[in-house]
């Protein structure tokens, strides 16, 4: 009888006369089971999501997605361009969870990530590739660099209009040549790496006064993918919205389950400078205040709520 019941899906099997301590421990048992199935729903929901991150309604995105598809499979460089908070890096690791779907491609292939913004430009070159022992002071022992680290997968260059010219110079020839050299090093250290980049800078204008390398510029753009600003497919908006719900109730242990007409129609009137990070960031902040269901005006940040009707 045991088996038979452990086999339809029973959590445990209690023997008559019940132990009240026994039944406490399997009931607690089975809180858990149920608990870590939730967890589990949950990161399958926030992994689907992310897709849908992407793909929105609109036409433009659409397109996006489909130019993505496309370049996961071919494992060519891709260049991403768009304004700050639209999910440029976003659509990276999308591209990447897309490639490693393929059969072609290795299971578990890295996504190496770096903001070449972030990073003082007299340290990005052994970021990249990495410096041998004794190759300047302070370097005790050999260093791996991001890209030897992202070998089989994906490095993502965030902000790339920031790197320095000499290095653009050296990224360049590794891309072409599949392989650099570590700072101080001579050996030849052959990688097989798709390049994504990404800017928030006008690459063309950056072109015209010298700042960026024309050769590096088009080795990237094999693959151009532009994401428009938030204002420019306002019909992305109440999907969007859906999904910062989903997945905040998910962090945050809340059960907001909607939003109202007349606040759905405050979120379309506005002009989201800052984008989907913007959109995530006024969802957050409502659901932290709302106390029913439904999200509403008195939620919104006053600043968005002028003349409510």
């Amino acid at each position: 009888m045991a088996e038979e019941a452990m086999k339809s899906g029973a959590h445990d099997f209690l023997q008559k006369p019940i132990q009240l301590s026994q039944l406490e421990k399997s009931i607690r048992r089975a809180g858990e089971i149920v608990m870590m199935r939730r967890e589990l729903a949950h990161l399958r929901s926030a992994q689907t999501s992310s897709t849908n991150f992407i793909v929105g309604n609109s036409p433009q995105m659409k397109s996006v997605y489909k130019h993505a598809q496309r370049a996961s499979a071919a494992s060519v460089s891709v260049l991403i361009t768009g304004e700050t908070g639209t999910g440029k890096e976003v659509l990276a690791r999308a591209i990447h969870a897309m490639g490693s779907k393929s059969k072609s491609s290795p299971p578990n292939r890295p996504f190496i990530a770096i903001n070449c913004a972030a990073i003082q430009s007299t340290m990005l070159e052994s970021e990249l590739f990495g410096y041998e022992a004794g190759a300047f002071t302070g370097a005790e022992k050999r260093k791996h660099g991001l890209m030897e680290i992202a070998d089989g997968g994906i490095l993502f260059l965030d902000e790339i209009s920031s790197m320095p010219l000499d290095i653009q110079a050296k990224l360049l020839r590794a891309i072409e040549e599949r392989a650099f050299r570590r700072v101080g090093g001579t050996n030849l250290i052959s990688v097989d790496v798709q390049i994504l980049a990404a800017s928030n800078r006008d690459l063309p204008c950056m072109l015209a006064e010298g700042t960026f390398r024309q050769d590096l510029y088009y080795r990237l753009k094999v693959v151009d993918l532009h994401i428009p600003p938030l204002r420019e497919r306002k019909e992305d908006i109440p999907e969007l919205v859906g999904l910062f719900i989903r997945q905040n109730n998910a962090h945050m242990g809340l059960q907001v389950n909607d939003i109202t007409p007349r606040a759905m129609q405050v979120l379309l009137n506005h002009n989201w400078p800052g984008n989907i990070r913007e959109l995530r960031n006024v969802i957050e902040r409502a659901m932290l205040f709302c106390d029913g269901p439904s999200i509403d005006l008195e939620h919104m940040p006053h600043d968005m709520v002028i003349h409510p009707k």
